[in-house]
């Protein structure tokens, strides 16, 4: 989960965090800039069966028909801090964020594998009221710059992706961009990655994925465990280490600078609630803290910028809240 998040964040705070404890917001593009569509490059994920659980024992299998829609409301939250030799702020909460994400499968093959159509819409901040009126009104300008946000994926019927693409404006500025991939490795990230082999209760996997996001590259790695199962409908519990090797940035936001990541390490934790005939969890929240340092060097002059970064994203199924509606509905 999240591991397309990382290091967007990680490197938009380092180049841009402001001087004051205020915290950084999206600024609406002042002028239109051609660029490419976004293609987020995510690597064959690794699944590593650790310990097969209970008997009984069944295989983890997504099974799903072409035009199946599945609906989530979702809600990120960002905590971003930096430290700095010419800037400090200390670790604050940016507004959350919070959206609609819609998958629908366009087709499945004879294998499982599907093909999804993925739109994020209703994009908004969450708690308004609680941003300050220039906060408020940069972030309302760029998520109305990025809405809706679509994309294509590609998952195998054990949920393993094997491609996501994005479509972007092609007018968006680089601090736009960021918050639109931000979002969209957020949402593909919620969906659960299973091993080949039969599992039963208690049983214990290692899902570990490269992402190489433009010359960027990221290690993710989640222990997951299944927690409860009855049929079709099974709770897991994830354990998050994400990291990445020291490496150069490519920051389109102050392409005249050198940027080195040196260190990017976290961990978290999370839990979905999921049924196998679905894509997307009914439920999922993950909580996330990441600790990066950077090398930067401007003019001559090189600096080393500590970063944090916390996520915490909660996400429920809208098709469950509009069943339950329904049903109270039509009670006497």
């Amino acid at each position: 989960m999240l591991r397309r998040l990382f290091v967007l964040v990680v490197l938009s705070t380092a180049c841009d965090a402001p001087a004051t404890g205020e915290s950084p917001a999206p600024e609406r593009p002042a002028a239109a800039a051609s660029a490419p569509a976004a293609a987020l490059t995510p690597r064959l994920a690794t699944v590593e069966l650790l310990d097969a659980g209970q008997e009984p024992r069944a295989p983890l299998q997504i099974r799903v028909t072409p035009g199946q829609t599945e609906s989530l409301a979702v809600v990120v939250k960002i905590g971003v801090g930096i430290d700095a030799e010419f800037q400090r702020a200390d670790h604050t909460a940016t507004p959350s964020i919070a959206l609609r994400a819609t998958f629908t499968a366009r087709t499945v093959d004879s294998s499982g594998d599907a093909t999804y159509d993925m739109v994020l819409d209703e994009l908004r901040l969450h708690d308004p009221a609680a941003a300050s009126p220039t906060i408020k009104t940069a972030y309302e300008a760029t998520l109305a710059d990025i809405s809706p946000i679509r994309g294509t994926m590609t998952r195998t019927d054990r949920g393993v992706p094997t491609a996501l693409e994005l479509r972007a404006p092609a007018d968006l500025q680089p601090r736009s961009r960021i918050q639109h991939e931000i979002l969209a490795g957020v949402v593909a990230d919620l969906l659960p990655v299973f091993p080949d082999e039969p599992v039963g209760v208690g049983a214990r996997w290692t899902v570990r994925q490269q992402v190489r996001l433009n010359d960027i590259t990221v290690d993710g790695e989640a222990r997951v465990e299944l927690r409860e199962r009855d049929r079709d409908r099974c709770r897991l519990a994830l354990t998050l280490n994400p990291s990445a090797r020291p490496q150069k940035l490519d920051n389109a936001i102050l392409p005249t600078s050198r940027h080195e990541l040196s260190a990017l390490a976290g961990s978290g934790t999370g839990a979905m609630q999921i049924d196998l005939t679905r894509v997307a969890p009914r439920e999922a929240h993950s909580s996330l803290m990441l600790q990066a340092s950077n090398l930067t060097e401007s003019l001559g002059m090189q600096s080393t910028i500590k970063t944090s970064l916390s996520v915490d994203v909660e996400a429920h199924s809208l098709d469950d809240a509009g069943a339950a509606a329904t049903a109270r509905s039509s009670e006497p």
